[in-house]
């Protein structure tokens, strides 16, 4: 994840790294800001087995 990014330019958020940054690209921002999903730090709202590590598309 933090390939490509310089020593000490690593974000505090995960969603703020390149490579999720262009995974997300195409959810609408409205989706964001869903009741069910509430940030994009509810990995879980999306990824049904995010709570074992498992993030790759249905």
């Amino acid at each position: 994840m933090l390939r490509g990014l310089r020593a000490g330019d690593a974000p505090l958020r995960i969603t703020e790294l390149p490579k999720w940054v262009r995974e997300h690209d195409e959810v609408p921002r409205s989706d964001w800001t869903r009741k069910d999903v509430g940030s994009k730090a509810n990995c879980a709202a999306c990824h049904i087995d995010a709570e074992k590590g498992y993030f790759e598309d249905d």
